[in-house]
């Protein structure tokens, strides 16, 4: 309980910077050219894009979580963001000023909420701080179009089995940062356990596909 308690403490201070920011950001006129939204303008959605894929793997922590994330279906794997529909992985509300909210759509209900939020949180923050410019907005509907057409346009998608979101997190500093060497070594450690423990395992899919066949 202190590890959660500690890092609570954590989440309040960085959502005590954030705001600290925007209320710089946002008194001084000229610094930003932007004319979208308060998040746009401060870097959040560009340092979640930055950090989306080691993020994931708290935000999607277990094998079966990427059964959802599937490009080609209503799922959001699209590394990108929009205030117009809802395909990509982060939509901007409506709001104006304080009022604009920021919806990231690939958590499932499997996250710890404290991990996710406090990592997410301070992926924002690093947005602001180093000004991460994200890219245009994209407005067309990504489910529509293809995987490969997605990669033309430059939009990366998220990883696709625990496995790979767990190798993004182990390159991602800031997690580290976040989580703590003690939490993030246990954490990673876990997980890789976890992935090499269901590739023993046998389905139903499995024998129902290939028992009478083979």
């Amino acid at each position: 309980m202190a590890d959660l308690n500690e890092l609570n403490e954590k989440v309040e201070q960085i959502k005590a910077d954030i705001r600290e920011q925007l209320e710089k950001i946002e008194n001084t006129k000229g610094v930003y050219e932007y004319k979208k939204t308060i998040l746009d303008k401060n870097g959040i959605i560009g340092g979640l894009m930055k950090h989306m894929k080691g993020i994931t793997a708290l935000t999607n922590p277990l094998v079966n979580s990427y059964k959802r994330l599937v490009p080609g279906y209503e799922a959001p794997v699209y590394i990108a963001w929009s205030t117009t529909n809802r395909s990509p992985l982060i939509q901007i509300s409506a709001g104006k000023g304080a009022a604009t909210k920021v919806e990231l759509r690939s958590p499932d209900s499997a996250a710890n909420p404290y991990l996710a939020l406090a990592v997410c949180l301070e992926a924002g923050l690093d947005g602001i701080r180093n000004k991460i410019m994200p890219p245009k907005s994209e407005n067309c509907n990504l489910f529509e179009i293809s995987l490969e057409e997605c990669h033309k346009k430059g939009i990366e998608v998220l990883p696709g089995t625990l496995y790979e979101a767990v190798q993004e997190m182990e390159k991602d500093p800031l997690i580290k940062k976040v989580l703590g060497e003690d939490m993030f070594t246990k954490y990673v450690d876990a997980k890789h356990a976890e992935w090499d423990e269901s590739k023993r395992q046998i389905t139903q899919w499995e024998l129902d596909q290939y028992l009478f066949r083979f």
